[in-house]
């Protein structure tokens, strides 16, 4: 297996890491030691920001609940 980049874990900085140089043409191996999909207590919550981000990325959130305050 080669690549361009290997991104190890696959959290919210590796899998935009991965994505944007993806993007940019390279290839990417995105690599997590975790089974994805596990609860995490703050993976709930997003800042306006990181939802912008999202967005950019192509991330449909229209059917998303704004949540006012904690």
């Amino acid at each position: 297996m080669s690549a361009d980049v290997v991104v190890v874990g696959a959290g919210p900085a590796g899998a935009s890491a991965a994505y944007h140089l993806a993007a940019q043409g390279l290839d990417v191996i995105l690599a997590e030691k975790q089974e994805l999909g596990r609860d995490k207590a703050c993976g709930d919550g997003l800042t306006p920001s990181a939802v912008r981000e999202l967005v950019r990325m192509g991330v449909d959130i229209s059917d998303w609940r704004r949540n006012e305050g904690l």
